[in-house]
């Protein structure tokens, strides 16, 4: 691996390991807040509960001994029990009115928020068990006190959950460091030099245990890196066999196509009459009298007769994979000018793509063999002809007479 690579790996490998701390952080910062607020909710409902019972326990311990400090007009007893109602947590102010509604008596702050109220009548009743109603007592409850202990709560919650978040966040980044991210940066070097000079090396992460329980999902990507190295290492080696064997194909073919001195090889595209050679062989050559710089990019037109070329388009139309189109003898013309008879055969040449891009065209001069049979055929009828018109009858016994005769005639034509 090279230095550049080397110092991206090295600036990138914490980048994960923070995501993950940033995530779980927020995560558990929301989770915080949610759980916070519920709380404080449920402890909100639970000290209004608490303000009403405490307004219910003036009710019952101090409003009967109110009643009648009030009746006997006591004031230093009326102050002494209002100061004790006051002293009742989120009780705010307490004040008490006589029939007329005139202040009689209060006690704690009248500017306070009186958020919760509760008024109650002051009835004595005589020992004759008449009803006499000497006033209202007045019992004003504040929640600041509320809101300030739920802030303070809020508080502390909020604080202590998110140092142990932090520790925690800490703690957890060390533990992802050490058991993945450390083994994603050794699958990221490894599969980094990777090629196909290395793939007999395998991936061998450094986990403790991984002997002795079931591969977890790093052991099973290891697992399934390994496979993918051996699968392309399989495929790699019947590639090149394949490549090995193509190659000795092309070789095999490249030598015929050279050292072929008496098969002419044409390779040609497909434009009809305007059919261009692309190539030819050494045989070619030889054959037709041209050199390769001659014929290469020139017209086919040039070997064959026009009658022959006139049916290029017809003959190329029809060509198809893995078909001969035509095979048979035709006439073809040397750089000369001179014509001579040849076995030909065309064979579609396809691409990379295995379409139809062009042509090969094989050509054997057979003017030799045409010439020994014209002189085969010649020699035949002149033996027919004496054995034709032989004064000796053929069906003697004895062919001496018979031999001497040819023998002379031949000296004769010779």
């Amino acid at each position: 691996m090279n230095n550049n690579a080397t110092q991206v790996v090295l600036k990138n490998r914490g980048r994960l390991s923070v995501r993950i701390v940033v995530v779980v952080l927020l995560c558990s910062s929301i989770l915080t807040l949610l759980t916070t607020a519920v709380q404080l909710y449920f402890d909100y409902q639970k000290d209004v509960k608490t303000i009403h019972s405490n307004i219910q326990f003036i009710q019952d311990s101090y409003l009967p001994a109110i009643i009648s400090s009030v009746y006997t007009l006591d004031e230093k007893q009326v102050e002494i029990l209002l100061e004790g109602s006051l002293n009742i947590l989120d009780i705010e102010y307490i004040e008490i009115e006589d029939r007329s509604k005139n202040l009689f008596k209060s006690v704690g702050n009248s500017t306070v928020s009186r958020d919760v109220t509760k008024v109650f009548p002051l009835n004595f009743t005589t020992p004759s068990g008449k009803v006499i109603s000497v006033g209202i007592l007045k019992v004003f409850a504040s929640l600041e006190g509320i809101y300030h202990r739920l802030l303070e709560k809020a508080f502390v919650i909020l604080l202590s959950n998110t140092v142990k978040t932090f520790f925690a966040s800490i703690l957890f980044l060390m533990i992802i460091n050490h058991m993945v991210v450390r083994h994603l940066i050794s699958i990221s070097n490894f599969t980094r030099t990777l090629n196909l000079d290395k793939l007999c090396k395998k991936l061998i992460l450094n986990q403790k245990f991984s002997k002795i329980v079931e591969p977890d999902e790093l052991g099973q990507l290891v697992h399934s890196i390994n496979a993918m190295i051996d699968n392309i290492k399989s495929d790699a080696d019947k590639i090149k066999k394949i490549q090995s064997s193509l190659q000795e194909r092309e070789d095999y073919l490249k030598s015929i196509f050279n050292t072929a001195e008496n098969v002419a090889f044409i390779i040609t595209d497909l434009a009809g009459e305007n059919t261009t050679i692309l190539d030819i062989s050494p045989g070619a050559e030889k054959i037709f009298g041209y050199t390769r710089d001659e014929t290469v990019g020139k017209k086919a037109a040039l070997l064959y007769p026009p009658r022959i070329v006139a049916g290029f388009p017809m003959m190329q139309a029809g060509l198809s994979k893995n078909d001969i189109k035509y095979s048979g003898e035709i006439t073809l013309i040397r750089k000369s000018g001179e014509r001579f008879p040849a076995l030909f055969t065309i064979y579609p040449k396809l691409d990379n793509k295995g379409n139809i891009g062009g042509t090969i065209s094989v050509a054997i001069d057979i003017t030799e063999q045409k010439q020994a049979e014209k002189e085969l055929h010649l020699s035949n009828k002149r033996y027919q002809n004496i054995f034709q018109y032989s004064p000796v009858p053929l069906w003697e016994e004895d062919f001496t007479e018979l031999y001497q005769y040819i023998e002379e005639h031949r000296t004769k034509n010779v």
